[in-house]
């Protein structure tokens, strides 16, 4: 197919669109509608071109977003800038760097962005050398734009070819900052680890001359390497004659030289020697015994090294035969003895051991014996357990008996059957340590026979249970009576019953119309009963209510009678008020009342007890304690809590709003965390707070935790840890390290922080920066003269006119002795020099008056100007130099730095 045909069959095909959108146009005249499909020929594919060139677009947007995203994961800053040096692409850690958002870097160049034209000449030098083809390659130190801290990086550019084929500048910095920190902390170390070393050879030295036998350290030749103070004193030669000697050099004709070197070798090749021999002194001549030691170990230059020493025995070996005898008598005493205990131990009726550190049995009593079934003899140097005995029972017996030689004591009471009669018993098990005649811990344990205390405990308390039942049971029955109103009820009026119940008329032992008669004036009662009566009836109707027990004989029958009477107020039918009463008869609940009493009142003062016990142990504790329940409300607080808070204990216990809170929002953070508390959290928290009595400033640790108390409801127990001595001390103890403590100035640590960052700003702002150095003439003389109280006035009110001559933003510090130093930021060397003489010339014009009469006082002083690249040290030695040059000078005067020394024009 020919290229016109492909190109006319587009044509057709790309036409077609156009032509199906010009069928409703059928009707036109055949010219016009030829004229149109031809048209539609000619555009259409300038229409297809454009949509791929669209594409095309789409397609390059697709992977220049995809690249963006791929640099934004390096997170070292990575760029690419244009020939022109613009940047035109950068990642997310390059505009972090930066400190500014990727839109206000983007199409700007280093020009633009280079905090100097100096750094930003030498960037768009590199950047012209990459373009050429040179690969650029270079660490360097640069202060952070944003922190300004000093940061130590790897610079790397290179160029290569874009999509579109130009060449542009990919460029990356490499962060190696904790690198080269690291390095100069390693280097710190390695000057520390130099001066520990020579102090552990000093320490090394002053240990092996505390031990009091000859202590040596030969090398592999046997020649000596360390001795200590006591071979020097046996060979009566000074330690520099000994050292680099052998013992056969040092004792020629002495046969043990032989020996000792045999005895080298042998240590060498890695025997170890310890043998106890009989010598005679090198000078005295005399007899000892002395045990030999030697081992070797490596040296730490890496070749062994013979360690030996000499241990003098003369005089144990001489007292080994007298104390033989003693140590015979001895052990005769520790026989009668260990026999004596055990007749008292046999006479004890409840089973008494002693087991030592392996739980062996090393003495038992008769009834330990009884209570195992095992003969005395059995059990001595065994454990006294069956066989049978399970793993877990030992292990639980090996970890008891640890804990006991650990210094706790056991004392608890156990319930289990008997291991070898299957009995229940009930027993006190009690366990503590001891040393015995050897020195050695030894467990000591005894065993008390409750069982039988128990078992009517038991009895007891099913008594008291069923009692209890039966007591619960006659309440329901008698809720069931009153219920149907058993118990005399009545309506008085004016004196006269208006309504009674039958079980009144049955208690009264009188019919109903007998009682209710009008006329009949309580015949049933006594004289005294009626009169009370009737006082009890006017009460009642005046407002008071009746309610209490009495205990009375019923006059019908004599018996005995326990009733609640209950009288109160009410309108009858009529609207009058009148009297209602009831008499509730509690004969048989006061009987059983009566047969717990008992019980009630022990469990009572057990609880009060309890209780007390509780009070005085907090009490003991320094810090304040309480215990509180929900809403605020204390139940229990000791002394340092009322001390604290300045309230008695009545002002404080199950009283609400006992301590007035601060402020509502202290309110609400502390009801806040007692409700958490309550919900199970813990709360604990430091506190810094200033006391509204006395104004005095508070540190403590508050803690609060979750608790149940005696009644069973929850509450929070806190715990405030006042720890503000501490804190107080901590913070002067940080004063003092930054000032000088007679003076009040900054001392001369603190002085050299701040000097060292002030020369960092000035290096960063090109800021001028100055230092003066002043000494006080003659100052030795005024303090041998007027004595040293004198001399610290003179100082303090030197300095007093020192600051009153200075900035606020100066910095005057005390150097040492009498000798200050001041920083000027902002200020050149010529201003720095006018402060400095106008300083001089007001202490010299006025004398300082003191408790001994007016002195007079001058001072000279150096004055140099920082310059870029200079360190302080540097800075405060051409300001020192100026001052030498001042006392040199004779005195009361001030010298700038010379020239030559810091390059500045004088």
């Amino acid at each position: 197919m020919t290229r016109s045909t492909l190109l006319k069959t587009a044509g057709t095909l790309a036409a077609a669109p156009l032509v199906a959108l010009l069928c409703p146009l059928a009707d036109l005249p055949a010219e016009l509608a030829v004229w149109l499909t031809a048209a539609a020929g000619m555009l259409l594919p300038g229409f297809w071109l454009l949509r791929e060139r669209e594409r095309e677009q789409q397609r390059h947007e697709q992977v220049q977003n995809f690249v963006q995203r791929l640099v934004d994961v390096i997170p070292e800053p990575v760029y690419v800038k244009d020939a022109a040096g613009r940047y035109i692409m950068i990642n997310e850690a390059f505009a972090l760097q930066r400190g500014q958002p990727r839109a206000a870097i983007l199409g700007r160049s280093a020009r633009d962005l280079a905090p100097d034209p100096a750094t930003a000449a030498l960037i768009a030098a590199e950047d012209a050398e990459v373009l050429q083809g040179l690969m650029v390659y270079k660490e360097e130190e640069v202060l952070h734009p944003v922190s300004h801290e000093a940061r130590f990086r790897i610079v790397t550019k290179g160029t290569c070819l874009d999509a579109t084929g130009t060449r542009v500048i990919v460029g990356a910095n490499f962060d190696i900052s904790r690198i080269r920190h690291a390095e100069l902390r390693l280097q710190a170390a390695l000057e520390e680890q130099t001066a520990v070393a020579q102090r552990t050879r000093d320490f090394i030295q002053h240990l092996i001359d505390v031990i009091p036998y000859p202590f040596y350290i030969r090398d592999s030749q046997s020649r000596y390497r360390w001795v200590n103070s006591a071979l020097i004193e046996r060979y009566q030669l000074s330690r520099d004659q000994i050292l680099g000697h052998s013992h056969r050099e040092l004792m020629p004709d002495r046969p043990q030289s032989h020996t000792s070197l045999e005895e080298d070798s042998r240590v060498l090749a890695g025997e170890r020697i310890q043998k106890e021999e009989s010598a005679t002194r090198p000078i005295t001549g005399e007899r000892c015994h002395q045990i030999v030691i030697k081992g070797s170990c490596p040296a730490p230059e890496g070749e062994l090294a013979i360690v030996g020493i000499n241990i003098d025995v003369t005089v144990l070996r001489e007292s080994e035969a007298q104390l033989a005898t003693v140590l015979q008598r001895e052990r005769e005493h520790h026989n009668a003895t260990l026999e004596f205990v055990q007749r008292v131990l046999d006479l004890l009726p409840y089973p008494v051991y002693v087991k030592d550190a392996q739980s062996r049995y090393l003495m038992v009593n008769e009834a330990m014996a009884r209570d195992a079934f095992m003969p005395r003899e059995e059990l001595i140097e065994h454990m006294g357990l069956k066989e049978s005995a399970s793993p877990e029972r030992m292990r639980q017996l090996f970890e008891e008996d640890g804990s006991v030689l650990a210094g706790e004591r056991i004392l608890r009471e156990e319930q289990l059957p008997h291991p070898h009669t299957g009995r229940e018993v009930f027993r006190i098990l009690s366990k503590g340590t001891c040393i015995n005649a050897l020195g050695e811990p030894v467990i000591v344990g005894s065993s008390i026979d409750l069982t039988d205390l128990r078992v009517a405990e038991r009895e007891l308390k099913a008594s008291l249970q069923r009692e209890t039942a039966l007591r619960e049971r006659t309440e329901a029955f008698v809720q069931r009576l009153i219920d149907v109103i058993p118990d005399p009820v009545y309506v008085k009026k004016d004196g006269h019953y208006l309504l009674i119940n039958d079980a009144f008329a049955d208690y009264q032992n009188r019919s109903k119309a007998e009682l209710l008669d009008p006329d009949q004036d309580f015949p049933h009662l006594s004289d005294a009963s009626r009169q009370r009566s009737l006082e009890e009836d006017l009460a009642v109707l005046d407002g008071a209510e009746i309610l209490r027990e009495e205990h009375t004989r019923r006059r019908a029958t004599g018996e005995e009678v326990y009733r609640v009477v209950s009288k109160r107020a009410c309108l009858y039918i009529d609207g009058m008020p009148v009297v209602v009463g009831i008499d509730r008869h509690i004969t048989k609940w006061r009987q059983a009342e009566l047969q717990i009493k008992e019980a009630l009142e022990r469990e009572t003062e057990l609880r009060r007890n309890t209780f007390e016990f509780v009070q005085r142990l907090v009490d003991l504790i320094p810090d304040p304690v309480y215990v509180k329940k929900a809403g605020g409300l204390y139940v229990l607080v000791n002394e340092a809590f009322l001390r604290y808070h300045q309230r008695c204990r009545a002002e404080v216990v199950k009283a609400p709003n006992a301590l007035p809170y601060e402020n509502e929002e202290t309110r609400k953070l502390s009801l806040q965390e007692d409700e958490a508390v309550l919900r199970g959290a813990e709360i604990e928290k430091e506190e810094h707070t200033i006391r509204q009595a006395s104004g005095e400033e508070v540190f403590r640790i508050i803690s609060k935790r979750r608790s149940t108390y005696f009644d069973g409801d929850p509450v929070i127990v806190g715990f405030d840890n006042h720890i503000t001595r501490w804190r107080i001390a901590e913070r002067e103890l940080q004063r003092l390290a930054r000032e000088d403590v007679l003076t009040g100035l900054a001392n001369r640590r603190h002085f050299r922080d701040e000097a060292e960052r002030a020369i960092a700003r000035s290096s960063r702002y090109d800021e001028a920066l100055s230092l003066l150095m002043l000494d006080i003439d003659h100052f030795k003389h005024i303090n041998d003269s007027q004595g040293h109280n004198i001399g610290d006035e003179v100082l303090k009110q030197t300095v007093q006119r020192c600051l009153g001559g200075l900035r606020s933003t100066d910095l005057l510090a005390r150097w040492g002795g009498e000798e200050f130093i001041a920083l000027l930021p902002h200020t050149r060397l010529a201003e720095a020099c006018q402060v400095a003489e106008r300083l001089r010339e007001e202490l010299a014009l006025t004398p300082i008056t003191t408790g001994n009469g007016a002195i007079a006082v001058t001072i000279s002083g150096g004055v140099a100007q920082w310059q870029a690249g200079e360190s302080l040290d540097q800075l405060v030695s051409h300001a020192d130099a100026a001052l030498y040059l001042a006392k040199e000078g004779g005195r009361n005067r001030i010298l700038p730095a010379q020239a030559e020394n810091t390059g500045t024009r004088v």
